[in-house]
């Protein structure tokens, strides 16, 4: 609903002067006199103008309840070339004629058809205005209050008599049928997603409350996008036929996300606390959301802040302004103007209070207790309380201009639950596909850079497509803008930005030591992106990055990354959760297209085979209480095969496992904690797949060495107990060995690298900063310490941002994945070998690696090459532009690629085995041909 548009026309119904265009004007029959006199009466006539078919359609609603009648749209046509309405008839609820039928009427409706011709027509016009061509006053039967309820509920009065089993809740919005069908349609979701959830509410009589229930992309996305969330009760409140009250959030893509829906039949404390609490157990993740956004409600409030203590509730703002016009009254001449400029105006808490302060005294509104009470929780609804929050486009003055504005047009008043359920469906598919076709977007194209900014080009790598559009008008629109200081002392300064587009003035404040930027357009705040004005403001301080804290991760490309730091998968139930979460982001990749779907199918098709077989196998444990489920019934078989079965201490043989294009032949084995051989296992990474972290010294079930595989370290210690697979000979030269993890912290908060008797140190491949100064210290560690070193892709990309700080003595290397605002950025983007930033899910082949010096260590252990094919999976590499610097410095640069410009391999000068690669030799390792970087670094490790 247009809640400006309504407040406006309500101001120009009651004499107000106002200077907003949407005032009622003269067109047609109409004059200036007959529309004054109208509009004192509240009532329609031809020529009326309104802003928007809500406030159109708000307008008739409020005059039909003044006098006493239903309302019902009859009709409604759109636009074929833009899809928008252009034409709605609202008729009385009586219209048409009655139904002759037989059988006998139960219930009859209360508000009989009457074939009653009053009802306004309305149309839109070329400037999206819209206006009343035609209205009906007169009726053709007695006005009845009883009608204009009956037709905000949808439901008629129950029979006379019937006050013993009088509906309620959501009885009064839900058939019997429609209750069956709404079951049915549960359990036919559940079936098609185990975990999909629902929950039933019943009060005290046993009468149907509360519905609510989730799907797992909801629960997925309410993972990544829970900072704010707003909870919808428009539906509710504007008396539609079915109660839908939604969670919605915003995701990555600016677009509208379902994380939750509720049917609501009762708007009670108790109610609401079971709706919410019943979210929050089925999200399942013991988080609460950062801004909780709900009306401006004290049930609401109280339950907010009992259920979700720790969250920032404020009101939404279009559902203050929209209550303007029930709670001021009446409404005096300029009070909604005064009351806009009081709210957008203010520009520190004094000024606020000064002008809130004189808006009651003028208009004479000191009695009046909302206004109090608005004024008590300023805090929650007034922008400039929200320094350092962001709504993300969930709030604003003017709710058709929101995101959450998106899901109107898949409601409609009047339609019934079974209507109601197949829009929904409708646009949950819609939601699937046009998500998919977001992501593949901001993967797959080059965003066009259309300034000179530096921000501009700064975030086009970081944002999605969408994010960076909505960013990149408010970069064309600093050239329209003139800056003035107004004041500055030691720690702030305050400018003045005269905008030529929205033809007002703007200030904005900077606090120059942390950069923290304040404009008083709110932009940040209500949409989540640096405005223009500050942009300014920040150029004219020689500032040529956008501050870290104003690039909200939910705008980038990563912003729906659901890596998570896992619970202990220790029991049935959370394997079983955690799988589901994973094979959702499968999902959602592999249906980008036709050949991912059959390669993630062929996938899923052969391992569930495997995992039958381990299932039955006597390998593996049985679970406490597994067996009672009458699923497996692995026990007995154990305890039998124990008295015979032997320790085995080596490769079992082999078992075909797919991975891509490529066979692996491997087969997991237990090793007994007596093996004399080692102790110790390290699984390469695939920096694509999930991490398993161990955390004890039991060893996970499944675990296999392939490139699919990834394991976490939970400390700097070996790992004991595991699984051994490969080749025996080159296991036992592996000898202590420590991994560091990309999606491990530990080293962050320590200041040195511990276990200092790691004998060599490997840092695979990966994405993210996850753990990348725990990674910098490791490969300082073995640099100074001469212990052996092996980098992967990002590990090799380590090693020269390392080499960088502590040798050429530049502090902030960085790469710019990780610091896209590093002066001096060592490792880069590189879009003509890598045309997406889809993280390590991107597969460039086999490619060729020319080593420029025979003497090389890499050279030799290949035997004595002059090239390697190795295959490559990564996107950003070292920047060309520093290869003299490091050379110079004492970093050999021994393999480029084809071009002689990208570097492939580093070592270093007197280091006995110093080695980084940008290619992956684990993925053509083999347990019986194991890549020579792998048999080198062991014997360099066992040497030494």
């Amino acid at each position: 609903m247009d809640v400006e548009g309504v407040a406006i026309d309500l101001l120009s119904r009651n004499g107000a002067n106002v200077d907003e265009p949407c005032e009622a004007s003269t067109s047609g029959n109409a004059t200036s006199s007959t529309l004054e006199h109208c509009a004192t009466l509240g009532e329609p006539i031809n020529g009326m103008e309104f802003e928007s078919k809500e406030a159109a359609h708000y307008f008739y609603r409020e005059y039909a309840r003044s006098v006493g009648f239903g309302i019902t749209i009859k009709a409604s046509r759109r636009s074929k070339r833009s899809g928008k309405f252009i034409d709605v008839k609202i008729a009385c609820s009586r219209f048409g004629t009655k139904r002759e039928s037989t059988a006998a009427i139960v219930n009859p409706r209360s508000c009989p058809k009457t074939g009653c011709k009053a009802g306004l027509h309305m149309k839109r016009k070329e400037d999206e205005k819209w206006v009343i061509v035609s209205f009906v006053k007169e009726h053709n039967h007695e006005i009845s209050p009883d009608d204009y309820y009956a037709s905000v509920r949808g439901k008629n009065k129950p029979p006379a008599g019937a006050s013993a089993h009088q509906k309620k809740g959501l009885q009064l919005a839900l058939e019997e049928d429609d209750f069956k069908l709404m079951l049915e349609r549960f359990a036919e979701m559940q079936s098609k997603q185990p975990g999909f959830f629902y929950a039933v509410d019943f009060d005290s009589e046993k009468r149907i409350r509360n519905v609510f229930w989730l799907d797992v992309k909801a629960k997925q996305d309410y993972y990544s996008f829970s900072d704010v969330v707003l909870f919808d009760t428009f539906y509710v409140r504007s008396g539609y036929r079915v109660p839908f009250a939604p969670f919605v959030g915003v995701n990555h893509h600016r677009r509208y996300a379902l994380l939750g829906c509720a049917l609501i039949g009762e708007e009670s404390e108790s109610a609401y606390s079971w709706l919410f609490r019943t979210w929050r157990k089925a999200v399942g993740r013991g988080q609460a959301p950062g801004v909780m956004i709900t009306d401006q409600d004290k049930v609401l409030s109280d339950v907010v802040a009992e259920v979700f203590p720790t969250a920032r509730h404020c009101f939404s703002l279009w559902s203050v302004v929209s209550k303007v016009p029930e709670m001021v009254n009446p409404l005096d001449d300029g009070f909604t103007e005064c009351f806009r400029d009081c709210v957008d105006g203010a520009w520190t808490d004094e000024q606020f209070e000064r002008s809130w302060s004189e808006m009651v005294g003028k208009f004479e509104l000191n009695e009046n207790e909302w206004l109090h009470s608005l004024f008590r929780d300023r805090k929650k609804w007034v922008p400039r309380y929200f320094h350092g929050l962001s709504f993300a486009g969930l709030s604003g003055v003017e709710r058709s201009g929101s995101v959450v504005s998106h899901f109107d047009k898949y409601m409609n008043s009047e339609a019934t639950f079974s209507d109601f359920f197949e829009l929904y469906m409708k646009f949950l598919q819609y939601r699937y596909d046009v998500e998919a076709k977001d992501d593949l977007d901001s993967q797959s194209k080059e965003p066009t850079l259309r300034s000179s900014l530096a921000f501009e080009k700064q975030l086009s790598l970081i944002y999605t497509d969408a994010a960076f559009k909505k960013f990149q008008t408010e970069v064309l629109g600093v050239v329209s803008c003139q800056l003035q200081k107004e004041r500055e002392d030691e720690t702030t300064a305050i400018f003045r930005v005269e905008d030529f587009e929205k033809r007002r003035n703007f200030f904005v404040s900077v606090k120059k030591e942390v950069l923290d930027v304040c404009c008083s357009c709110y932009l940040f705040e209500y949409q989540g992106f640096l405005c223009k004005h500050a942009m300014l403001v920040l150029q004219n301080s020689d500032v040529s990055c956008v501050p870290s804290q104003y690039i909200l991760k939910r705008w980038s490309k990563k912003g729906n990354n659901r890596e998570e730091k896992h619970a202990a998968v220790d029991n049935r139930m959370s394997r079983f959760d955690d799988l589901c979460k994973r094979f959702v982001k499968l999902g959602e990749v592999a249906s980008l297209s036709d050949e991912a779907y059959k390669t993630a199918l062929q996938f899923l098709e052969k391992n569930l085979k495997r995992c039958v077989r381990l299932n039955n196998s006597s390998k593996f444990p049985s679970e406490p209480g597994l067996e009672n489920e009458g699923t497996l019934d692995c026990a007995s078989k154990l305890s039998r095969k124990k008295k015979t079965q032997k320790k085995r201490k080596a490769y079992n043989g082999p078992e075909d496992v797919t991975n891509g294009s490529e066979e692996l032949r491997q087969e997991p084995e237990q090793v007994s904690s007596r093996a004399p051989t080692f102790e110790n296992c390290y699984i390469p990474q695939a920096a694509d797949m999930e991490a398993t972290e161990l955390g004890s010294r039991a060893a996970p079930l499944g675990m296999y060495y392939s490139t699919q595989q990834t394991i976490g370290f939970s400390s700097v210690s070996s790992v004991q107990d595991g699984y051994y697979y490969g080749h025996p000979a080159t296991i036992q030269a592996m000898g202590n060995l420590h991994s560091v993890h990309g999606r491990m912290n530990q080293y962050e908060t320590q200041p040195s690298i511990q276990g200092a008797s790691a004998e060599c140190i490997l840092v695979p491949g990966g994405f993210g900063d996850r753990g990348v100064s725990g990674m910098v210290l490791a490969a300082k560690y073995a640099r100074e310490n001469k212990v052996p070193y092996l980098g992967i892709c990002l590990g090799m990309q380590i090693a020269v941002i390392e080499f960088a700080r502590s040798v050429l003595g530049l502090e902030r290397a960085n790469s710019t994945e990780f610091d896209a605002q590093t002066p001096d950025p060592v490792v880069i983007f590189m879009p003509e070998g890598s045309r997406t930033h889809m993280g390590s899910t991107m597969r460039l082949g086999s490619r060729r690696t020319h080593l420029e010096s025979r003497d090389s260590l890499t050279s030799k252990l290949y035997g004595d090459v002059c090239y390697v094919d190795e295959r490559h999976r990564h996107r950003y590499e070292v920047n060309p532009e520093v290869s003299r610097v490091l050379e110079e410095a004492g970093l050999r640069l021994v393999g480029k690629d084809d071009t002689g410009k990208r570097i492939e391999v580093i070592e270093l000068h007197d280091h006995p085995f110093y080695v980084g690669v940008q290619f992956h030799p684990e993925f053509k390792s083999r347990p019986t041909r194991p890549s020579p970087l792998f048999l080198g670094k062991s014997l360099f490790s066992f040497q030494n």
